[in-house]
């Protein structure tokens, strides 16, 4: 039986989505997410509406099924969109998608974002976590997640300014 209530269906729609980003889907999505429960999510990447385009985002994330076209796009989603939690969206997918592939490309975009002073700290926060998820081992050596951390004052700027030096796609 289906529930009345938006907030329901949304987290029903998002599966086992952390709690975390279920509240935040739920606070800023709104209803609009109903959009995309019988939808594929990636056909609303390229939305107007900066809800919808999160929304897709954070289902693309959650089921894992992230193609080459679905990660270009998220590159330039991360590069240029208006919106902080779709950049923020963005830049989780490309984590899942590039994670121990080491491509320096992708390297380069999140230094880029964790060093850009005018990006809200959650996005950059982010970029940072995944710079460590790019290496052939996880690296939680720089991981903002580590008890004690603190974002952004305990940024290893150098180890940051590694992935800026690096040419070509791959470590």
């Amino acid at each position: 039986m289906k529930s009345n209530n938006i907030h329901e269906q949304a987290a029903g729609l998002l599966g086992e989505v952390d709690a975390k980003v279920r509240q935040l889907l739920e606070k800023v999505v709104g209803p609009c997410v109903l959009e995309l429960v019988n939808s594929e999510p990636s056909h609303f990447l390229d939305s107007s509406d900066a809800k919808l385009r999160f929304a897709a985002l954070a289902k693309i994330s959650e089921t894992g099924v992230i193609t080459q076209a679905i990660a270009d796009r998220c590159e330039e989603l991360a590069r240029e969109d208006s919106d902080s939690y779709v950049r923020g969206g963005a830049v989780i997918c490309l984590c899942k998608f590039y994670r121990t592939t080491n491509n320096h490309r992708i390297g380069r975009l999140f230094a880029t974002i964790v060093y850009d002073a005018r990006e809200k700290d959650d996005v950059r926060w982010v970029a940072y976590d995944g710079l460590g998820h790019l290496g052939a081992q996880l690296d939680l050596t720089h991981s903002p997640v580590a008890p004690g951390f603190c974002f952004p004052a305990d940024i290893d700027w150098t180890w940051v300014n590694g992935f800026l030096k690096q040419k070509g796609n791959k470590m």
